[in-house]
């Protein structure tokens, strides 16, 4: 449920803010990259004052998020509602934040209170709005939160905007830190959400897949089958088992001539326990195709026991039916990133493309204070970790 909160009530602009925010993104000043510099502990300022190298990459880490930012409000990502609903929320999420953590330097030393008097009030006040949050931020999920989830998104959901709403009164949102969260953040967020509108776009096809399978033959899926064909024959023309998985088998149990430790039922992906379950002792099975590859299973021995703790692989310590089996993993991991791979290569000349189109304006270095504890006066800001890109697009 937490997670699914997180995911929901997270961080960056209002949404009606945004048709203003159309050129924030052709320039970073030096003040601004102080400013986050600032929020960082101080020990962490130190290092990156001593390091030029650093403070190089963040510039540049910098500029091409606010290019992608910028090559997001063109492409429209902005416009969905979807993306509007989720600035929304982001910025009262960091107004929250920041009531709560102000409210706290006080003689208390505590956040301020919101009573579940007032969550259960604003909740019914404004239950529409978050009927119309949920709808938009669920779309396409195959399961629907649970009437608990729900009801612990409402509360949470609740109490951000009740305190979202205190700092606006305390006039929180003008503060200049405050401001530049608001600026990253959506830079951030148009950047991820222009590169997960790329995703279909980019899909390779067929003739770019031929083509990096010929230096790729490991990813092509026609020769892995073929691969795993051949060793299954290998199998059933008598070929000692235990050599051919400790030859071939891509996974751990290799080294032990395939060999797995006991397992119940519930342990295995489905296709491999049914296959397992089904076969008599001594017989090696046809080719077993789960995510992980193909497999070639042959049990060693089956036994109705009680697991034996810390040393069998088993859903429960009840007495059930036990397999000891082998196997030959015949892996498609290749197979499988092989779009990947492509897709990264188009993304990173999209990247490219993006910060040759939508140039950045950006000081040659600029200024980390060092002296002094760290700033209370502004919200913890990120610094974008170097040669990492805007978070990769999820595949829907």
């Amino acid at each position: 449920m937490k997670t699914r909160i997180a995911m929901i009530l997270m961080v960056t602009l209002l949404a009606a803010g945004l048709s203003g925010c159309r050129n924030q993104y052709k320039e970073i000043t030096s003040q601004e990259l102080t400013t986050l510099a600032d929020s960082l502990p101080p020990m962490a300022q130190r290092e990156l004052a001593e390091n030029e190298k650093r403070r190089q990459e963040i510039i540049k880490k910098v500029k091409e998020i606010f290019a992608l930012a910028q090559a997001g409000q063109a492409a429209g990502v902005d416009k969905t509602e979807k993306f509007k609903q989720q600035i929304a929320i982001q910025a009262d999420q960091l107004l929250a934040e920041t009531e709560a953590r102000k409210s706290s330097e006080g003689e208390s030393k505590k956040p301020s209170e919101v009573t579940d008097a007032e969550i259960t009030t604003y909740g019914t006040a404004h239950a529409a709005e978050f009927d119309a949050l949920i709808k938009v931020m669920t779309e396409g999920q195959k399961e629907p939160p649970t009437k608990e989830q729900m009801d612990g998104m409402k509360k949470s959901w609740a109490e951000i905007k009740i305190r979202a709403d205190r700092a606006r009164k305390a006039g929180l949102d003008k503060e200049p830190g405050i401001q530049l969260q608001l600026k990253m953040q959506l830079a951030e967020s148009l950047a991820t959400a222009y590169q997960i509108s790329l995703d279909e776009k980019f899909k390779p096809t067929p003739e770019e897949l031929k083509e990096h399978y010929k230096t790729n033959p490991e990813a092509d899926p026609e020769t892995v089958k073929k691969k795993a064909e051949e060793v299954l024959q290998r199998v059933k023309a008598g070929e000692k088992f235990e050599e051919l998985a400790k030859q071939y088998s891509a996974d751990g149990s290799a080294a032990n001539g395939g060999l797995m430790s006991w397992f119940g039922k519930g342990r295995m992906v489905p296709e491999f326990e049914a296959a397992a379950y089904s076969l008599p002792k001594g017989q090696p099975s046809d080719l077993v195709k789960t995510k992980f590859g193909y497999h070639i299973i042959r049990v060693e021995d089956k036994v109705t026991r009680k697991p034996e703790k810390g040393k069998d692989d088993v859903a429960d310590d009840k007495e059930q039916e036990l397999v000891l089996a082998r196997h030959i993993l015949i892996s498609t991991n290749a197979v499988d990133e092989a779009e990947n791979k492509i897709k990264q290569k188009k993304m990173t000349r999209a990247v490219e493309d993006a910060t040759l189109k939508y140039p950045v304006a950006a000081p040659n270095d600029f200024l980390v204070n060092v002296k002094g504890l760290r700033s209370t006066e502004t919200p913890s800001l990120k610094l974008p970790e170097p040669g990492a890109s805007a978070p990769p697009a999820e595949k829907k």
